[in-house]
This record gives structure tokens, sequence and C-alpha cells, in this order.
């Protein structure tokens, strides 16, 4: 059996599957699924999701670009404002410093003149005993004390040393660490490789004096033997000579 009286008339086929819409989608359907049939549209609504992904992608990195900028300009703000509080710190630290400085020399100089006033005053007390130094009053640096003055002198008992130390302020507790250095072996030792032997009245000039729970620096001084001086009242307790 031929092709030819299988098929109906081949030309009249394709001609009608070409002109007549009708036949052409009745053939359509007899030759393709459902599934076939229905692919354009499922295509079509792919390609219509895809393009609103795409708009929704561009509108998320259009939205991470811009957060991107304004967090690189909050980041810009902030690292201007830290450049600005260093250069604050840096300019309160030297102005910090600098009073400190200014402090410093002025602390020097108060005590300076703190320490000239008292010897002045004891000068004074020791001229009017008939105390006459040999010496002037000089500053000795040992390795576990300052002594602020101290002067050889000599009274009608013969050769004396007038040790002297001045506070701004001074408490009972001031006094006795005064005394443990004038008991101290090293402290004897120490001041006894600059002569200083035999004979010695050990004074304090202080300010101000407080009151602790200790007692107060006029009690200190009576029981630890050392003469008290005040700028204004002069002598408030009479030291007691110590022999080195």
């Amino acid at each position: 059996m031929s092709d030819h009286k299988a098929w109906p008339d081949w030309d009249e086929f394709v001609r009608r599957l070409r002109e007549d819409p009708a036949f052409r989608e009745a053939v359509r359907r007899q030759v393709l699924t459902e599934d076939l049939l229905n692919l354009p549209a499922v295509v079509s609504r792919v390609l219509n999701l895809q393009g609103q992904t795409l708009e929704a992608v561009r509108g998320m990195a259009a939205a991470v670009e811009a957060f991107v900028g304004e967090v690189r300009t909050a980041f810009g703000r902030v690292e201007a404002q830290i450049a600005s509080l260093a250069e604050q710190v840096r300019t309160l630290a030297k102005k910090t410093d600098d009073m400190d400085k200014r402090l410093r020399r002025h602390g020097q100089f108060v005590g300076v003149d703190l320490e000239v006033d008292a010897v002045r005053a004891l000068k004074e007390v020791l001229r009017k005993r008939g105390v006459r130094l040999r010496d002037g009053f000089r500053t000795y640096a040992l390795p576990m004390w300052e002594v602020d003055a101290l002067a050889p002198a000599e009274d009608e008992r013969g050769p004396l040393w007038v040790l002297l130390e001045v506070a701004g302020r001074l408490d009972p507790g001031d006094v006795w660490k005064l005394a443990r250095y004038l008991e101290d072996p090293d402290v004897r030792a120490a001041l006894g490789g600059f002569g200083v032997r035999g004979r010695v009245q050990a004074w304090v000039y202080a300010m101000r004096r407080k009151v602790t729970a200790k007692g107060t620096p006029e009690e200190a001084a009576s029981k630890c033997g050392v003469g008290l001086l005040d700028p204004e009242e002069g002598i408030l307790v009479e030291p007691a000579e110590r022999v080195w």
C-alpha cells in the first residue's frame, strides 16, 4: 500500500493547514498535548515573572547601594567626629600638662617661700635664746629622707645641731613619722657622715595643724620630744634634746 492511498490529498491538507485557522487549531489539538498547547502561555508567564523578579532585584540593588552610601556618609561623619574629639583630647592634655607644670613650679615657689619663713622664724627663736649658728641652714638629701633644714650651732653648753622640718599642714602622723626618722640608726649614720653628732634639737614649723583621731600635733610633738613652731603663735612645744 502506498503513502498516497494511506493519506488524503496531501497538498490539500497543507493548504488548509496554512489558510484555515480553525482547521489548523483542530489539527493542533489532535497532534499536541494540553501541556504543549499551554506552553506558550506558561513561557509568557515565566518571562513576565522573570521581568518582575529582575525589577525587584534591581530595586533591591538600588536600595542596598543607597544604604551603603548612607552608611559611608554616616561613617565619614563619625570619623570626622572622632578626629575632632581626638584633637580636643590632645589639646586638653596639653593644657593639663601645662597647668600641671605651672602648679608644680608654683608649688616649688610656695615651698621655698615657706621654708624661708620657717628658717627666719627659727633663727629668731634661737637668737633670743642665745644660740649662735656656726653655719647656715642646708637641705640634706638622704636615701630614706630629705631633711628640710639643718645647721650647726652653739650655745652656752657647747656645740649643737638644729634640725628643722617644714609643713604646710601638719597632723600627728607627720610628727610621729619625723620621730621615727630621728631614732632610725640608718638616718643617724647617714647624717653622721656629714658630721652631725652630739646634741640635736628637732623642730617642726607648720602653717596649719590638723586634729585627727590620733590627737593633735601638739600632743604628738610633746610625746616625741619635737619642738613645734607656729607662724603666728610662736613656740607651741619645746624640743627635747637628743644625743647622737
